[in-house]
Order: C-alpha cells, then structure tokens, then sequence
C-alpha cells in the first residue's frame, strides 16, 4: 500500500491514523499520543547504537545521535535497533519512510519479543515519490514491557547511507512526550 496524493486517499488515510492514534490511546490509557520523533530512540527507550549483522555474522555497534534519521548498512548486513518498551509508554507502527536503495530483496520489519509482525519490501517505500509507505493492514501495536526490533535488511551489491525512519505514534503522560497544553493527544 502506497501514499498517493489525492482528495479521497487523503481523507482515507487521515481518517485511519486518527483510528490508530484514537486505539493507542485507549490501550494505555495514555494522557496524550503523538508522532514517533527521531530523539525518542535515544531518550525514552534509552538506546545506545544500531547494531549492524554482517553476511558472516559479526556485529559491529554505531552510536545513536539523537535526532538522527540516517544509517548506513553495508552489503548483505542487517541493521537493527532493539529496545524495550519502558512502563507507562506504548507504540503503533504504521510504515516506513526510506530513501535506500536495500536491493531487490531488501527489507523493512518490526519484530516484537521474537515474532516477526510487520514486513515490507524496501522497493515499496524507495519506489514511492515521497519515499514513505503506509502499512494501515499491518498495524503493530505494542505495549510496555515488549522487546521491539527494528531491522533494515540491505540485499544490495553496495553500501547504502540514507534515511530510515519506522512512521508510528508513541503514547504515554504528556511529560514523557514533552507536551503541554489541554490540545495535545
């Protein structure tokens, strides 16, 4: 499923991601939901690399710069990050944005505590003109205490750089999420 930009497809995929933010809400319940922000990976979740898996299986660890949404994966590597869902806070992945070339076989998935729940080839999003895809049949929600693993897998004959980005709502206190104010969530 792609993002194209007309009136009705608009107002479909509005109308589902306010479904999918209204859900989160109400698994929590959460005082406010908002849009996943690159410095939530290393703030609230606490992480400290992407852990790239080499074809031979060595691992190597890059640091997270908070706010960051690039990464680099070489040829045949897997790039993933893995967190733990810390209490109070909850997630609704719905897509990708990516502008990587990951190869005819590439792909983008969300793993939760081991079972592979969403997977999408790169192609689809890198394909796409605004280099997002929505995947509003493939909706992962996740709650506190989950093991989560985002994974961009490159079967490319070269290295790639570039923006990778999983799309999702995050839930949890309007403190957490740095909101303030009676209008947010």
């Amino acid at each position: 499923m792609s993002f194209v930009v007309d009136n009705t497809t608009y107002q479909i995929y509005t109308t589902e991601l306010q479904h999918i933010a209204s859900t989160l809400k109400g698994m929590g319940p959460f005082e406010a939901v908002r849009e996943l922000r690159p410095f939530d990976l290393a703030t609230i979740a606490n992480l400290s690399g992407v852990t790239s898996i080499g074809p031979t299986g060595a691992t190597s660890t890059t640091s997270i710069v908070p706010g960051a949404y690039g990464v680099t994966i070489a040829p045949g590597a897997t790039a993933q990050i893995s967190f733990r869902v810390q209490p109070g806070f909850g997630f609704a992945f719905f897509g990708w944005i990516s502008d990587l070339d990951l190869g005819p076989s590439g792909t983008l998935q969300i793993i939760v505590d081991s079972v592979v729940r969403q997977e999408v080839m790169n192609r689809v999003a890198y394909d796409n003109p605004q280099k997002k895809v929505y995947l509003l049949d493939q909706v992962v929600f996740v709650k506190q205490g989950s093991q989560v693993t985002l994974q961009a897998t490159n079967s490319g004959a070269a290295t790639v750089s570039g923006t990778l980005w999983p799309l999702a709502y995050i839930g949890g206190t309007k403190s957490a999420l740095q909101i303030s104010g009676t209008g947010a969530g």
